[in-house]
This record gives C-alpha cells, structure tokens and sequence, in this order.
C-alpha cells in the first residue's frame, strides 16, 4: 500500500490501538492534518515510535522534549547527554542506563529517564511508551514555568515536527502497513 498524506488516519489509529481520546481528535483527518495539528508532543512521539520512525529520531526528539525543563534543574542533563551519545553510536546502552538511574526523582528527571529507556527497548510498543512518557514528563515539568501542561505539550509537539517529518512519517506507515499486511494474495514470491 503506498502512503498518501491525504490517506485517513482513523484506521492505522484504531489498527495501532490508540486511545480513544487521540482517535477522537483524529476523527475525520488526514494523516498529515493529524500529524501537523495535534497539540500533544506525547502522542507525537507515540504514534512516530508504534509505526516504527527510527528509533534514534524518536529518542532525539524525547530528550529534545526532557530539555524544555526549566533549566534550573541540573541533574537530569548528565543522562540527556549520554542518551545524545547513544544516538551518535558514542555510548553504549549500560551507559544510557547507568545515566537514567541516576537521573531519577523531579519531573525533569523522569522526562530524562523515560528518553533514556525509549533508546533500550527493542519493541516499538515499549519505546512507544516511554517516548510518550519523556514528553509528558517534559510538559509537567515545564508547566512549572510556562502556564500550565498543555503549553509544555505543545511546545513538544512543535519539537516533535522539527526532528521528525510527516516525510518520514509517510515512509513509516508504509513500511508498517507493509509489515501488518504481508504479501498480497497473487504477489508470493515462488
């Protein structure tokens, strides 16, 4: 099946078990009016990491999301930049996660936390989870210094767009698509 961004998107939604809030939002829209109009940086970061974006965008986009914190809080920076080490092949995974242990507490350190444990899970589900879980995290956090959750939710999404294209996320839900439908009934290799 070839991506189109005029393509519905209820249905890989309802395929990908979302939420029935996120389906509602997206009710009646394009794939890319989904992608270009959601306010929520968490679910961003979700439906990129469940349709299967490059792990290492998605987990640059959490720790892009973990730095809106109010800059104030220093101890979650340590396992940001591990886990930007991680994704220029410059640590190893024992670092990221020796980094997210000891970043734990505050909102930002979960925000810091959670981009790390996205960079260690294999499936996508997992990694989903917790991408979404960075940029909530992130949202709270900055909620201490913007109005309240959802400016820091929109600023993520925003984030969200800048590091991960609607580009890349035509060529994922293909690729997904490709990878849930299997071959077409006629088109078996013999």
């Amino acid at each position: 099946m070839k991506y189109r961004p005029t393509d519905p998107i209820s249905p890989i939604l309802r395929d990908l078990h979302a939420c029935q809030t996120a389906r509602d939002f997206s009710r009646g829209k394009t794939i890319a009016e989904a992608w270009t109009t959601c306010d929520r940086g968490d679910w961003l970061l979700w439906f990129a990491a469940r349709i299967g974006v490059d792990r290492k965008l998605v987990v640059g986009a959490a720790c892009d999301c973990a730095d809106i914190a109010p800059k104030f809080v220093a101890r979650p920076r340590p396992a940001i930049e591990t886990v930007r080490k991680w994704i220029r092949g410059e640590a190893t995974w024992q670092e990221v996660l020796h980094a997210a242990a000891v970043s734990l507490g505050a909102y930002a350190d979960v925000a810091a936390y959670a981009a790390a444990s996205a960079a260690l899970y294999d499936d996508d589900d997992t990694a989903a989870d917790y991408a979404a879980h960075a940029a909530d995290a992130a949202a709270e956090a900055a909620a201490q210094t913007y109005d309240d959750i959802a400016d820091g939710l929109r600023q993520c999404a925003g984030i969200v767009r800048k590091v991960i294209s609607i580009d890349e996320i035509g060529t994922s839900i293909a690729d997904h698509l490709r990878l849930r439908d299997g071959p077409r009934r006629g088109n078996e290799k013999k």
